[in-house]
């Protein structure tokens, strides 16, 4: 799960086209294996569980995009703005805020 907030917000907030392919090829994977293993209480418990996991995947996606010059974890939000239905989606991905368009982006 974690994982998956990283990409997105990565895809959110990033001014860069080149890795973006990467991170959604990242998101559908992860997607694929939180399907195949999630039970109904592991949804609760990651219903429950989401603030803290955005934390740890927002404070990776600042590092990762840091790295390579890109904005600072200020550009960031500091609670999540995604719904687990969201993240868990296989049709959905947030818009890019610097106006970066794909096919898959900002379905709702």
């Amino acid at each position: 799960m974690r994982r998956i907030i990283e990409h997105l917000l990565k895809l959110e907030f990033s001014p860069s086209a080149p890795p973006r392919a990467d991170w959604r090829y990242s998101v559908a994977q992860a997607r694929d294996e939180v399907e195949d293993h999630i039970t109904a209480s592991m949804h609760m418990d990651v219903a429950a569980d989401l603030a803290k996991l955005f934390g740890r995947a927002r404070r990776d996606a600042a590092l990762g995009l840091a790295r390579h010059g890109e904005p600072d974890a200020q550009a960031l939000p500091t609670t999540c703005a995604y719904s687990l239905d969201q993240i868990v989606s296989h049709d959905w991905y947030p818009k890019n805020r610097h106006g970066i368009v794909g096919d898959f982006e900002g379905n709702a």
